[in-house]
């Protein structure tokens, strides 16, 4: 059975801090998403076992750190082409962009700093082919039946590639991906963070960090958008559980508790323990 503790970089980490720290010392499986890493070091002294990332810009800091500490060892996904684009322009195609996309200078010294880290790090960068829901609508001739399937888990688990997206938005009779207005968008857990987990083999995932409120657990004040506590889709991963071989559960008391089920934190070490 593979568990792993689900870091995101929500405020409400810094509640859990014994008890994420036990979690370090027992050698659990802790999984970081975006600027967990590296920004659980300093706050919650911890190293992850695994980190993934699906924004370049957001990644810089932990690739910085890695190399620097070329020793770390921990496994890296990397979501590819999205990450790794020639031309940053293109990530436009797959997603809604990213801070350093609309400057070329920045992404290619974001692709010097990931060659230059895979060149030096004993960890392990695992690439991962992804396609997302933006992909898929727009391009409805090739992944028609992937479209058609996107919410039957016997369709798109089948697919050779991740799904990143969950499901898609109908706004005025329009199918679309996600809407700039900051509403018709989805929480990365459901987005990006389980569709990995699901890929890898997770078969329990315990989530902590993805709490819809205000801040980041290493800046309180940076702004949170309204769809992040909305959890658009994340009820469907909870349907899909028996099916998918993949239970989820909240180890954090918040709004997310309204659409899986919330275990305690000790006692869900003990049953992860079982």
């Amino acid at each position: 059975m593979s568990d792993f503790w689900v870091i995101g970089t929500g405020q409400s980490v810094l509640r859990y801090k014994k008890e994420i720290k036990r979690l370090h010392e027992e050698k659990k499986n802790i999984f970081a998403f975006h600027r967990a890493f590296p920004d659980c070091i300093p706050h919650l002294d911890v190293l992850p076992t695994h980190w993934m990332y699906v924004d370049p810009h957001a990644a810089i800091p932990g690739l910085e750190y890695m190399l620097k500490n070329p020793d770390l060892e921990m496994k890296v996904y990397i979501p590819i082409p999205l990450v790794t684009l020639d031309d940053p322009r293109d990530l436009q195609k797959y997603a809604g962009g990213s801070v350093i996309a609309n400057d070329p200078k920045k992404w290619a010294s974001y692709m010097e700093l990931l060659n230059k880290v895979r060149e030096t790090s004993k960890s392990e960068f695992i690439e991962v082919p992804i396609t997302t829901t933006k992909e898929i609508l727009n391009d409805a001739i090739k992944y028609g039946p992937l479209l058609r399937g996107l919410l039957k888990p016997e369709v798109r688990f089948a697919h050779e590639k991740v799904v990143i997206g969950t499901g898609v938005f109908k706004k005025n009779d329009k199918m679309i991906w996600a809407d700039a207005g900051d509403i018709f968008q989805e929480n990365k857990i459901s987005w990006c963070v389980l569709p990995f987990l699901k890929h890898i083999g997770a078969s329990r995932a315990f989530i902590i960090g993805f709490d819809g409120l205000w801040g980041r657990f290493y800046d309180r004040n940076q702004k949170t958008k309204p769809f992040v506590g909305m959890y658009h889709f994340l009820s469907k991963w909870r349907e899909w559980q028996d099916q998918i071989g993949m239970k989820i559960y909240s180890v954090t008391e918040c709004s997310i508790n309204n659409h899986i089920e919330y275990i305690p934190f000790e006692e869900a070490v003990t049953m992860e323990e079982r």
